[in-house]
Formats: structure tokens, C-alpha cells, sequence
């Protein structure tokens, strides 16, 4: 309790400080969601209760030009831990610690020189897939895609990026981003720098294709992310898909790892305060994890049902059957997961 109270201390101190430095009054606003579940593992036959996340923020302008953003997850703030030794027979305690090396999500600044161009400096996520760039809050399903687990680098990282969209001679957007590649609050640990590249089209209004790559080095390894999407978005339905790529140079040879996942959601609108709308989805998705490795290939359908409890869509009460097919013949852990998010 202490360590939150202290971390909602700072977001009010940061506040205080941004609104006595600036002569422009900001515009800032607090934001979270909390996603509260109830996970059935029809394996074992057994299941638990668990606080998925518990995240909050504050973000704002500073001016025409400048903006900010700080985002933590209080369901991640770490542990203590504790050294003892005995003495005279009694145990006595000589030290104490704290880790908190992942509660930190976003902390950036931002530039806006120019319509369209931006830069962004600090901690934030990397600009590879579109299902990755995602809030948690946003996903379509309650577990992210296999491909972000087997051929996306990290989720977050520390660097520089510059953002650019304009309408020549299609609406595009491209991120271009160069990172440390030791992921989110970490210090760089082989003194390379990573870098990442996207570029979204958007030839017709309810279609966008995208594509992205990412190179450097993780844990000592030279490493190369591809990765290609799509989106259909028309009355309702909702259809996307990606490929993505991982190549990992290895002294004794190539591994290769990829992943695709497709998906589609409806909206169906009902006249009910409680459920304004309700939304059947279908994901099947496969990864191989290893092609070095024979009979390694992971399948996955999910069915989803989701009651929106507004027509944001994020405040919602959502119902997944994850069914797994295992190539190498291990037991299919099929999970039922019941999902309460509350987005604010």
C-alpha cells in the first residue's frame, strides 16, 4: 500500500511541477484500466483468480510543440527481498531490497516540430506490428497473438523515435526508431543500437496494409524481425492478419522462427443500456518456435465472446476458449479465461 501511495504522490508532483514551469497551461489528463480474471486450465482441471493488470497514467501538452506521457502497472510493482544471518542463535535480519524492473511501462517526451513529424525520446513501444502498438486495453482477445511471443521483438525499449504521415501519394505513416534492444527498463547491456522501421498505406478508408522490420543485437545475438499486415474494417466486421519473421544468427547456425495469426470480429449492435453492442470473434494463429526443431509447431484457435458495457468498446466483460494443438504430441493446454476489464 505504501508503494502506491507513493507512486500516486509523484504522478501529483509531476503535475504540480509541469504546470508551475510552463507559461502555456497544459492540458493533461489521467487515464488506466484494470483487467481482472478468472482462468481455467481444462488440462489439470483447475483454475485461479488474478489481477491481470492494474495500470495508470497521465499524459498532456505542454505546448503546440511538446507532450508527455508516464504510464505503471501497479499489478507489476516488484518484491522485497531480505538478507539474514543468525547470530547467538537468533535470526537477524542485514539486508533489504526492492525490485521494481517492470512496473515502468512508458516515460517519454515528445516533439512536434511540424504537422505530421515527431520525435519521441525515452521509454515506449516498439514500432513493429500492428497488433504490438495495441494498448493492452485494445486487444480483440484476452491473451495477445502467438507471433508477439515467437517473432516480435521486445514490447518496449529505450530510444529515439521519429514519426511522419502524410497523404503523397497515399495516406502513409512511418515510424523509424533506433533502440537500445535490452527491452523496457533495462540499461543497455552489449553497446549496440537496435533500430526498427515501419510503414503503414492506407489505399482505401476501411483498408490498410503494413510493414515492418527490426535488426540488431539481443543477448549477444545479431537478430532480424520481418513482419506484414493487414486490415479490413467495413459495417461492423472487422478482419486482420500478419506474418511475421524472426532470423537469429547463431555461431553454429540460422534459426528461424515465425508465426501468422488471422482474425475477424463482428459488432452487433442491441438495444440495451447494459450491452450496447456484443462481439463474436475468431482467431486461428500457428508458430514455429524453432525451425531447427521437427514436430515443434504450436496451433491455436480462440473463440471469443465479448459484451461491451459502452460504446467505447473498452469496458468490457469478455468470454475466451483457447483450444492448442502441439505438434510433438504434449498434452493441449485448452484454457476458458473470463475477462472484467474497466477502462477510465
Amino acid at each position: 500500500m505504501n508503494k502506491i501511495k507513493l507512486l500516486l504522490f509523484s504522478f501529483i508532483v509531476l503535475t504540480v511541477q509541469i504546470k508551475s514551469q510552463t507559461d502555456v497551461k497544459p492540458a493533461y489528463s489521467i487515464f488506466g484500466y484494470v483487467r481482472a480474471w478468472h482462468q481455467t486450465d481444462l488440462a489439470a482441471n483447475k483454475g485461479m483468480f488474478s489481477i491481470n493488470m492494474s495500470r495508470i497514467g497521465i499524459k498532456g501538452d505542454l505546448s503546440e510543440y511538446l507532450s508527455y506521457r508516464l504510464f505503471v502497472d501497479f499489478s507489476r510493482l516488484g518484491k522485497l527481498s531480505k538478507e539474514t544471518e543468525t547470530v547467538e542463535g537468533n535470526e537477524v535480519v542485514t539486508d533489504v531490497s526492492a525490485s521494481f524492473s517492470d512496473y515502468l511501462l512508458d516515460a517519454y517526451a515528445e516533439f512536434k516540430p511540424a504537422k505530421g513529424l515527431s520525435f519521441q525520446l525515452g521509454q515506449f513501444k516498439n514500432p513493429f506490428s500492428t497488433e504490438n502498438l495495441l494498448s493492452a486495453a485494445a486487444i480483440p482477445f484476452i491473451n495477445r497473438s502467438l507471433l508477439k511471443s515467437y517473432s516480435a521483438p521486445g514490447l518496449r525499449d529505450i530510444g529515439l523515435m521519429t514519426t511522419y504521415g502524410g497523404q503523397l501519394p497515399l495516406p502513409f505513416k512511418l515510424n523509424f526508431g533506433l533502440f537500445n534492444g535490452s527491452g523496457q527498463n533495462k540499461t543497455e547491456n552489449d553497446k549496440t543500437i537496435n533500430y526498427a522501421a515501419r510503414l503503414v498505406i492506407t489505399p482505401i478508408k476501411i483498408f490498410s496494409l503494413s510493414g515492418n522490420y527490426y535488426s540488431g543485437t539481443i543477448s549477444n545475438v545479431d537478430t532480424y524481425f520481418w513482419d506484414i499486415g493487414a486490415e479490413y474494417i467495413q459495417s461492423g466486421l472487422f478482419i486482420a492478419a500478419e506474418y511475421g519473421l524472426k532470423n537469429s544468427d547463431l555461431i553454429v547456425n540460422e534459426k528461424k522462427t515465425n508465426s501468422f495469426f488471422l482474425y475477424g470480429l463482428y459488432d452487433i449492435l442491441i438495444e440495451s443500456e447494459l450491452f450496447p453492442i456484443i462481439q463474436p470473434g475468431f482467431r486461428i494463429e500457428k508458430a514455429d518456435p524453432d525451425d531447427t526443431i521437427a514436430d515443434n509447431e504450436i496451433s491455436r484457435y480462440t473463440f471469443g465472446l465479448t459484451f461491451m458495457l459502452t460504446k467505447k468498446k473498452q469496458t468490457h466483460i469478455r468470454l475466451n476458449y483457447e483450444k492448442y494443438d502441439l505438434a510433438d504430441g504434449a498434452t493441449n493446454p485448452d484454457k476458458l479465461i473470463l475477462e472484467f476489464q474497466i477502462k477510465f
